[in-house]
């Protein structure tokens, strides 16, 4: 995962998937902006199933 302006370029397994806004489990949609305001990512940081 990888925060670019207000895109987060994801890496799979077939290439990369740049978002602009994503809905955690359980709650509202969220801009990138507004979602790393709430879930500071680290480099490598790895999305799962909840």
């Amino acid at each position: 995962v990888e925060a670019v302006g207000d895109r987060l370029r994801v890496a799979t397994g077939q290439g990369l998937v740049r978002l602009s806004s994503l809905q955690p489990a359980g709650k509202r949609m969220l801009s990138v902006e507004e979602f790393l305001r709430g879930y500071p990512l680290k480099a490598g940081h790895r999305f799962g199933p909840p």
